[in-house]
């Protein structure tokens, strides 16, 4: 995974860049990124994450999510996260999310170390990885789902105000 640095800016500074972009798509990957992989999915989706998901929509920000979960289990979470796009591709999510998107910018959070077609200067990536596990190529590393949630709700907050942090509950 590239990790992405736009130019003569501190990695905070570039987050809050990026977040006020009208174009904004956050490409995720669910699985032990958003999700713990040992976490069912008979289930489907849980609150907080769907709050979350609603709450990115609702900031204009278009959420992509990557799974490689059985398609069975997959239509489940399809219905209950409508506005989302879903693929089963890593390598082909970012190019379907630029060409329906044309002038989108890119958050890109995946375990995976690629995620291709992400553009130096414009798009960001995040590496997730466990505390045990080595660092990645990225240079911006969260530490588990609980960090990935909580690095998109301040990416809401940017973009919705003071109030869509204390709409979370």
């Amino acid at each position: 995974m590239k990790a992405l640095h736009l130019e003569g800016t501190s990695q905070a500074e570039a987050w809050q860049e990026i977040s006020r972009v009208t174009s904004l798509a956050a490409i995720l990957d669910l699985d032990n990124t958003c999700v713990p992989l040992s976490t069912s999915s008979d289930d489907g989706l849980d609150r907080s994450l769907l709050l979350l998901l609603d709450s990115l929509h609702a900031a204009s920000v278009q959420v992509a999510i990557i799974t490689r979960r059985p398609e069975r289990l997959v239509q489940r979470m399809k219905a209950q996260a409508p506005h989302a796009w879903w693929f089963s591709d890593v390598d082909a999510s970012v190019m379907q999310v630029r060409e329906r998107l044309p002038g989108v910018r890119v958050i890109a959070i995946g375990d995976d170390d690629a995620f291709p077609d992400l553009r130096v200067g414009e798009d960001l990536a995040f590496g997730v990885r466990s505390a045990e596990s080595a660092c990645s190529s990225a240079q911006l590393v969260l530490r588990g789902a609980t960090a990935v949630r909580a690095i998109l709700w301040w990416l809401v907050s940017l973009r919705s105000g003071p109030s869509a942090m204390e709409r979370r509950g």
